[in-house]
C-alpha cells in the first residue's frame, strides 16, 4: 500500500522498491479522539521526497501522500485487495474512486478522496502474501498529491 512515482523514462517506481533511508516521523497532534503524524522519506538513496500525513480516528484512517522531485511525472496510490485468505475468497465492490472488500462478517473500505476524477482499478495480477493472496488496486492521479481513507465496512454499508 502506498505511493509510486513515474520517472522521466515512464517507469513506475514504488516507494518500497526504492529502498529509502530511515523515515523521519513527526507527531502533528494527539488527543483521545485523534492522532495525526507525518512520515517523510528522503535521502541520497531516493530520487524524490515522499511525505505522508496520517490521521487516525476511531472511524478510520486518512492519508495524504505527496511527492516532490525533479524527475517526477505522475503519482499512483496502491492498495492491496485481499483476494483469498486461505479459506475464502473476498467479495469486492469496485466503483470509480472506492473499493469495498468483504470477507465473512467484516469488511474494509478504501476511498480515494482527492483529486476528484481519479479512478481506482485492478492490476489483474494476484500475488502471494503472508495473509493469503492479494491483487494490487491502484489509482493514477494528476499532479503529485493524493488523499485516501481506509475505514471499516459492515454488511449494511453501501
Amino acid at each position: 500500500m502506498g505511493p509510486a512515482a513515474r520517472d522521466a523514462a515512464g517507469k513506475w517506481q514504488s516507494l518500497a522498491a526504492m529502498s529509502p533511508d530511515e523515515p523521519r516521523i513527526e507527531v502533528l497532534s494527539e488527543s483521545p479522539e485523534r492522532v495525526a503524524f507525518a512520515v517523510e522519506f528522503a535521502g541520497q538513496s531516493l530520487p524524490l521526497r515522499v511525505r505522508e500525513v496520517i490521521k487516525v480516528r476511531s472511524d478510520g484512517v486518512t492519508v495524504e501522500s505527496s511527492l516532490t522531485g525533479e524527475k517526477i511525472d505522475g503519482l499512483r496510490i496502491y492498495f492491496p485487495r485481499l483476494v483469498f485468505d486461505g479459506l475464502e475468497r473476498s467479495v469486492v465492490e469496485l466503483s470509480a474512486n472506492s473499493a469495498v472488500l468483504r470477507l465473512r462478517d467484516g469488511g474494509v473500505r478504501f476511498k480515494l478522496l482527492k483529486p476528484a476524477g481519479a479512478r481506482l482499478r485492478g492490476t489483474g495480477r494476484e500475488l502471494g502474501h503472508r495473509n493469503g493472496v492479494v491483487e494490487p488496486l491502484f489509482a493514477e492521479v494528476r499532479g503529485n498529491r493524493a488523499v485516501f481513507s481506509i475505514s471499516g465496512a459492515r454488511a449494511a454499508d453501501e
